[in-house]
């Protein structure tokens, strides 16, 4: 059961953040060392699901979850500090966004009022990215008056523009104010996580999105449709030979070129 202890309201976002990231498959987070992300990677530690990968430094670190994501075919979350840190992602998340790897990028941000007034490790986090995420979630500093239920519906919805075929990356932006490391005693959020008591009790995430049937796929005389006509297969990068496979015979059944 997820817990309702927590040392800090930083603490407990970043818990849910990526609890709901690990109930979306997520199994594999980079990290590099950091103040700002504190909150995020001792949540990532608290986290059994979670394969935990270090790298000194932020660009290495973006190739790193790129080529784990490559590999495993799943989306492979990457938590870095502020500021600059931030940036040396940018190569790798343009590869992913051409290759159509799923990337989560986990920035950690300052509050608003650290912004514009000469801060140390202070940018705008903000769109930093331009287009090339294919979702982006731009978090508020921690606060009760957001309900938990619209932290996990964020990330949901996020989850679910880059699980689709095209792939692709999600930004999320984490403004986090003090404080950032652990307080004694540890709070109780009770109250403020009872509308998750449901979602405390399973491991599916909050909004389910809807998975094909069979009742999806073409029907017979769908099917003798496209066998009665010409027409050309066009297939991009698939990612196991068991995709290529079908596709290949797809193409004998109907007589097309692939």
């Amino acid at each position: 059961m997820f817990p309702t202890y927590h040392p800090s309201l930083n603490q407990l976002w970043s818990h849910l953040l990526l609890e709901e990231l690990c109930r979306w498959g997520v199994s594999h987070c980079c990290l590099a060392p950091g103040s700002r992300s504190t909150p995020l990677v001792m949540a990532a530690t608290q986290i059994p699901r979670l394969q935990l990968h270090h790298h000194f430094d932020e660009r290495g670190l973006g190739f790193l979850a790129l080529g784990l994501a490559k590999a495993s075919n799943t989306a492979v979350a990457v938590i870095t500090t502020s500021g600059s840190a931030v940036a040396n992602l940018y190569p790798a998340l343009i590869e992913a966004h051409h290759s159509g790897v799923r990337l989560i990028i986990i920035s950690a941000d300052r509050p608003p009022h650290l912004h514009d007034c000469g801060a140390n490790q202070s940018i705008r986090q903000t769109g930093l990215f331009a287009d090339y995420p294919r979702a982006r979630i731009e978090l508020d500093p921690p606060s009760q008056s957001i309900a938990s239920k619209a932290l996990l519906t964020l990330v949901d919805q996020g989850m679910a523009d880059i699980q689709t075929a095209a792939g692709g990356v999600l930004h999320i932006n984490c403004m986090f104010d003090e404080p950032l490391y652990p307080q004694n005693p540890p709070i109780d959020f009770s109250d403020y996580l009872r509308e998750l008591d449901d979602w405390r009790n399973h491991k599916h995430p909050l909004n389910r999105v809807s998975e094909a049937t069979a009742l999806d796929l073409p029907q017979a005389d769908d099917w003798q449709t496209f066998i009665n006509t010409p027409g050309l297969i066009v297939a991009g990068a698939l990612s196991d030979q068991t995709s290529a496979q079908a596709v290949l015979t797809l193409g004998a059944k109907l007589g097309w070129p692939v």
